[in-house]
């Protein structure tokens, strides 16, 4: 699959047709993929609510790698203290010098709740990795913050829970 040949360009996401082609699975989703959607959905979908912020997935992954007093320099210009809701497309890759990972899951910080939500559709496979995320953001929220774990998060899950942040605001 080559990269060459670009797709789409959409705000600050190149789609190329090496992309496109893992959708006609079975393959893995890449963080272009993931990035693309999260995209979309903060201009297109939740154009008119500004509390609600996503992640790139690469923003995600420096956070994952810096020291805790490094994040805020990924995290301030993302405005993250002014969101309701903030989202994290996590990677199970831990190797600082190595890209890739195997799996995906989303983590999402309610600030109402003062909570951090993991959907996992592998049953906890990155639990870990959302425990550590969540732990190291505290810049976003306060000493008393909760994890709530799903344990094994299904996919029409994750799109209701889109869906109706989509439909509330």
């Amino acid at each position: 699959m080559s990269k060459a040949s670009v797709v789409l360009s959409f705000h600050e996401t190149l789609l190329h047709q090496s992309d496109i082609e893992l959708l006609n699975g079975p393959y893995w989703l890449n963080d272009t993929i993931i990035s693309f959607y999260f995209e979309y959905l903060e201009k297109v979908t939740f154009i008119k609510s500004p509390d609600i912020l996503f992640v790139p997935p690469e923003v995600t992954q420096c956070i994952k790698m810096v020291t805790p007093d490094e994040i805020k320099i990924f995290l301030e210009p993302l405005k993250i203290e002014a969101k309701k809701f903030v989202f994290f497309a996590l990677n199970d890759n831990s190797a600082p010098d190595m890209v890739g990972g195997s799996h995906w899951s989303l983590l999402v910080y309610s600030r109402d709740e003062n909570s951090f939500f993991h959907y996992d559709s592998m049953c906890g496979s990155n639990h870990n990795v959302a425990w550590k995320h969540a732990t190291r953001n505290g810049e976003i929220a306060s000493c008393d913050m909760t994890i709530k774990i799903n344990p094994c998060a299904k996919r029409k899950e994750i799109l209701a829970l889109i869906h109706n942040l989509a439909n509330s605001g």
